[in-house]
């Protein structure tokens, strides 16, 4: 394995060019190498596979990730650290660094990848969920998806119906991928150190989603909809955010096998997805009615 800056050594580092982590970046550095050591081991990255990481910082997983990869692509934001991972890896033929926000990434560079690429990255904080939500819509591109994010945002992301953390990042994560968390992490084993702890979490791609491609978009934006009423009966939520009359909404759940009481929060991924449909043919026959 490749040498492991300790926190002393990062202090040090950052003394000696001028570094440092910067808060609007989410910037938390792992400090534990038996815990880089677990995640390497866990991410399913076959001998000269493609790997994309983002947010490399300082390399913590970068060497080891090129020990394994055939080719690793390398997103970070910050040029300071842009200039210590050139230094660093510069001369690996395998290792290719991108210079920019990884979230404005164009479908184009995904499309012109050779293969399905894996996925690793300790996720600045502040953008864990975006990260998320921007691999989902690519993730014809992609094998697997080992991320550490924060705890709370591991429990959502893998939040069974029911439970306090189940939202629409909860059903969009079940519905296009296979999720679980594999590995807890305190907070004292990054530095700076956070103020919460983290998790390893994986993502798969599901092979068929319920949710056909013609309808990913619009079911997206009706998700946060439907759950900013997450406790309030689905008869009073359709009335208030798609104008349909509480009269209208009872008949159109009853006639999907929906109960007017119950709550989004109540509802499976597949549920949800169907009470969609329904609401999409209820405004399609609106239409049709009014023209």
């Amino acid at each position: 394995m490749t040498d492991f800056l300790t926190k002393t050594a990062i202090r040090e580092l950052f003394a000696a060019q001028g570094l440092g982590a910067r808060k609007r970046h989410g910037q938390n550095f792992l400090i534990d190498r038996n815990a880089r050591d677990k995640i390497i081991s866990l991410a399913p990255i076959p001998k000269g596979g493609t790997v994309v990481e983002i947010g490399p910082g300082l390399g913590a997983l970068t060497g080891p990730l090129l020990e394994h990869a055939g080719r690793l692509f390398a997103f970070e934001i910050d040029t300071g650290f842009c200039t210590f991972l050139r230094k660093k890896y510069g001369d690996r033929e395998n290792f290719s660094l991108i210079e920019g926000d990884f979230l404005e990434t164009p479908p184009a560079w995904w499309d012109a990848l050779p293969a399905k690429v894996f996925v690793v990255s300790n996720t600045p904080y502040r953008i864990s969920v975006p990260i998320v939500f921007a691999l989902l819509r690519v993730r014809n591109r992609w094998e697997s998806a080992l991320l550490t994010v924060q705890k709370e945002v591991g429990e959502r992301l893998t939040a069974p119906p029911g439970g306090r953390n189940y939202g629409s990042v909860s059903v969009q994560t079940a519905l296009y991928t296979d999720a679980r968390i594999c590995y807890f992490l305190r907070r004292e084993l990054f530095f700076p150190r956070p103020d919460v702890d983290s998790v390893v979490i994986q993502l798969q791609p599901k092979s068929s989603p319920e949710v056909p491609p013609e309808d990913e978009e619009a079911f997206d934006a009706f998700l946060p909809a439907v759950f900013s009423g997450r406790r309030k009966q689905l008869a009073n939520v359709l009335n208030r955010r798609f104008s349909l009359g509480k009269a209208v909404a009872a008949e159109q759940l009853a006639a999907g096998g929906f109960s007017p009481a119950v709550r989004a929060e109540k509802l499976s991924p597949g549920e949800l997805y169907r009470l969609f449909r329904i609401i999409e043919k209820s405004n399609n026959e609106t239409v049709s009615v009014g023209k």
